[in-house]
C-alpha cells in the first residue's frame, strides 16, 4: 500500500503534459469562436453588399426615368450574383401623392448563418431607400 501512495504523490507532483491537456480543452472552443467570427463577418459583409447594390441601382433610377421595376430588380440581382447563400426580396412602390413622384424600394434579406456546435439561425434585415423620380417631359 505504501508503494502506491508514494507513486500517487509523485504522479500528483508531475506536471509534464499539463499544457497539452489544457490545449486539448481550450482548442475546440477557440476554433468554434473563430468560425463564429468568420460567419458573422461574412453575414455583415453580405448585408452591406445588398445595401450597396440597392442604393447603386436606385441612383440609376433617379437619373433615368424610363427604368421600370423589372429593370431595377435585374440591376440589383446582377450586382448580387456572387452572393449565393442569401435570400432577398425586392419590394417596389411608387408614391404619386406629391408633386414629385417618389419611389420606395424595400429589400428584405434573410441570411442563414451556420456555426459549428451552435444551432443554425437567420439574420433578417431590411434595406429601405426612397428616391424621387425625374420629371418626364
Amino acid at each position: 500500500m505504501r508503494w502506491r501512495t508514494g507513486q500517487f504523490r509523485r504522479l500528483a507532483r508531475e506536471n509534464r503534459g499539463v499544457t497539452a491537456l489544457e490545449f486539448a480543452i481550450v482548442c475546440p472552443l477557440l476554433i468554434m469562436f473563430m468560425f463564429g467570427i468568420l460567419a458573422m463577418g461574412h453575414a455583415l459583409f453580405s448585408v452591406a453588399s445588398v445595401q450597396w447594390a440597392v442604393e447603386r441601382s436606385v441612383r440609376a433610377l433617379m437619373i433615368d426615368g424610363s427604368l421600370t421595376q423589372a429593370d431595377l430588380e435585374k440591376r440589383i440581382q446582377d450586382s448580387l450574383s456572387n452572393l449565393s447563400n442569401m435570400d432577398f426580396k425586392i419590394h417596389y412602390a411608387e408614391d404619386l401623392t406629391y408633386a414629385i413622384p417618389i419611389v420606395r424600394v424595400y429589400t428584405d434579406i434573410a441570411y442563414h448563418v451556420v456555426i459549428p456546435l451552435i444551432p443554425e439561425f437567420d439574420i433578417n434585415y431590411r434595406v429601405e431607400t426612397h428616391v424621387p423620380r425625374p420629371f418626364e417631359g
